[in-house]
């Protein structure tokens, strides 16, 4: 599941990680856009966390960003 995959990128890169990745009541940070096989991933939706992936499934995590 996404949840799993976002909870090992937690797990491996620590506390700084999670302070960067999670609001203090524990839900990601709006600002955290994810991408299943090119599809946006609505972390912030209910089940977003449960939706399943497979071992070759391409998921890409990135801060969005916005200037002017």
């Amino acid at each position: 599941m996404i949840g799993d995959v976002v909870q090992a990128l937690a797990a491996r890169f620590g506390d700084a990680m999670r302070r960067h990745l999670f609001e203090t009541e524990g839900r990601i940070i709006p600002s955290w856009t994810a991408f299943l096989k090119q599809r946006i991933v609505p972390f912030n939706q209910p089940g977003a966390m449960q939706i399943p992936i497979k071992e070759k499934d391409e998921i890409s995590i990135i801060l969005n960003i916005a200037g002017g």
